[in-house]
């Protein structure tokens, strides 16, 4: 990384980068990232909202947007909101949240 910030005069902010191993089960990953000083995961992780994961996709790696949505509707059941209201948040809130996903990833069939 530090030659490539030489060679383009491109500067790495290090305490925004972050690595993700893929399959390196066989090698020494702090021999090899023993410079790097950003963050380390490992999959599944979820990278711009979405879950990306290694093998199949699965329901339990979805869970989240419906914990999302219920704790969505729970604070407008609290809040002084008409019926009308309420649909009109559900309508262009969470149907986002439904619409963006398929878009981009093979959701699971559910079982």
């Amino acid at each position: 990384m530090k030659a490539f910030g030489e060679t383009t005069r491109l500067i790495i902010n290090m305490a925004k980068s972050s690595v993700a191993t893929v399959r390196c089960e066989d090698l020494d990953k702090d021999e090899i990232l023993g410079d790097f000083t950003g963050r380390r995961f490992s999959f599944p992780i979820q990278y711009l909202g979405l879950p990306l994961t290694l093998g199949r996709m699965r329901m339990v790696h979805l869970q989240y947007i419906q914990d999302r949505a219920k704790s969505k509707l729970a604070g407008w059941q609290g809040k002084l909101v008409n019926v009308a209201g309420r649909r009109e948040l559900v309508k262009y809130v969470l149907s986002s949240l439904l619409v963006y996903l398929p878009t981009v990833i093979k959701v699971p069939k559910q079982s």
